[in-house]
């Protein structure tokens, strides 16, 4: 075991296991476990004992390693780790830097945050809207993290409030106002904001940083942000919207609203299933008997699991009986054709990934190097913007230095002044992102993204 690995690679990455209290393990990659006697420490173990249980010790975003003998991990200058020190020093601090896709939602006290106008309230049952999804950003020091909400602006305990209002606000993320670091406590995080001190807690609908210490109030939990989707229809030009239990197509609608998006969860083992649900945390359903489309149960069975096939794009929709979601002339919708015609078609709008950033398979992720160089290899999120091209259902992608993904030599993806388009399809609860030409895009060992496949595999599916 060493601790001089000068990039994110796989054997970097490790499983943080608890078993519900305080203690952890530590699962590499090939599925074996840090194990810590009193003299060494390496991973090898296949299960765990006392020696692979490990007690973390907080302090501002760094932490001290403690092993069940009660001694320290360390690394020396030649970056060999032991397990030889009794109190620690500085060669024992080490920041746990959460390798987790960094769009999040963040729940506690059985609701979800949301931004609310200026402010960053937990009144959310379920993480319906843009508003409640986060970007995690790495801040200027180890083990510190900003929040970035779909406005632009910093989620920050403001000075300048007696209170210590939680407010979301345009400020530098080098604040230490916006700025937390992250405690374990069991399978959940409590964050210690920086400027203040204090544990971010709940009170009332709101936000506070009040306490020094944790108590069930302070504990909070990342989730992934599901995709929220709006659905049109080629044929009419049309969004799929509901209505009371039925499934419609809402008239004059230019913007999808509330009863337009709906929660997409995928099947990460089934390349193309999906199921999809309202903001009242009920399922797109297909009754066996007649076909019909209706909104329905809360709980989710083989009646709520449909299939996307993918067409340039737009995508039809088979329901559990083996038909297709068809737009019908007179604005309903139900499931009776075994042919696919435009009628069958629709663009997706991804409502909440205006701004994306995209995870590569080796736990890195896609950003851009030198302002013009798109490389899948980085240590840290880049936030990309895509823009939608209406009627094409293509997307441009553009670099946070203002810069389109364009298709170059060799087929390698740079970034320029003007773009390419491009489509993004969901495979495997992941994007693939395909060229106009057919090739989807590739990571490849180098670092480079080149559009050179025919049908995605891991390589080629990026998380979202």
């Amino acid at each position: 075991m060493n601790g001089n690995g000068p990039s994110l690679r796989t054997k970097q990455v490790w499983l943080l296991e608890t078993d519900g209290t305080e203690k952890y393990a530590f699962k590499s990659h090939k599925g074996k476990y840090l194990s810590a006697d009193h003299r060494e420490i390496k991973a090898t173990a296949d299960s765990k004992t006392a020696n692979e249980w490990f007690h973390l010790e907080f302090n501002d975003g760094s932490c001290t390693i403690k092993a069940s003998s009660g001694k320290y991990v360390s690394c020396n200058e030649t970056g060999q780790l032991s397990v030889l020190t009794a109190s620690p020093d500085a060669q024992c601090l080490f920041e746990i830097q959460i390798n987790y896709h960094p769009q999040v939602c963040l729940w506690t006290q059985k609701r979800y945050l949301a931004l609310e106008g200026e402010t960053v309230m937990s009144n959310r049952d379920t993480q319906f809207g843009r508003e409640t999804m986060f970007v995690r950003e790495d801040g200027p020091t180890m083990g510190q993290y900003a929040f970035k909400g779909i406005n632009g602006k910093y989620m920050g305990i403001d000075p300048k409030d007696s209170k210590s209002q939680l407010l979301c606000r345009y400020t530098d993320k080098s604040d230490a106002s916006t700025l937390f670091c992250f405690e374990f406590h069991g399978v959940n995080l409590a964050l210690k904001n920086i400027g203040t001190g204090k544990y971010l807690n709940i009170a009332g609908n709101g936000l506070k940083a009040e306490r020094e210490k944790v108590t069930p109030k302070e504990i909070f939990v990342l989730r992934d942000s599901d995709l929220q989707i709006a659905l049109k229809s080629v044929s009419s030009g049309k969004f799929v919207s509901w209505q009371g239990t039925n499934l419609i197509l809402k008239e004059n609608a230019t913007e999808p609203s509330h009863s337009e998006i709906f929660i997409l969860e995928t099947d990460n083992n089934t390349s193309f299933k999906v199921s999809m649900k309202t903001y009242t945390d009920q399922y797109w359903s297909c009754h066996k008997d007649n076909n019909t489309l209706l909104i329905e149960p809360k709980v989710k069975s083989e009646s709520e699991i449909f299939e996307f096939e993918w067409h340039n794009g737009k995508v039809a929709i088979k329901a559990p009986s083996g038909k297709y979601v068809t737009a019908k002339g007179r604005g309903g919708i139900d499931a009776k054709v075994s042919e696919v015609t435009d009628n069958e078609l629709y663009e997706i709008h991804f409502v909440n990934r205006h701004q994306i950033v995209f995870q590569a398979e080796q736990q890195s992720f896609i950003g851009t190097v030198d302002d013009s160089k798109v490389r899948t290899n980085r240590v840290q999120g880049e936030i990309f913007t895509l823009e939608y091209i209406e009627g094409k259902a293509t997307y441009l992608i553009k670099s946070q230095h203002g810069k389109y993904w364009k298709e170059g030599d060799m087929n390698r993806i740079s970034a320029e002044n003007d773009g390419d388009q491009f489509y993004l399809e969901i495979h495997h609860g992941k994007f693939a992102i395909k060229n106009l030409k057919g090739k989807y895009l590739k990571s490849e060992n180098q670092g480079y993204l080149v559009a050179s496949v025919d049908s995605p595999t891991a390589t080629e599916l990026y998380e979202f």
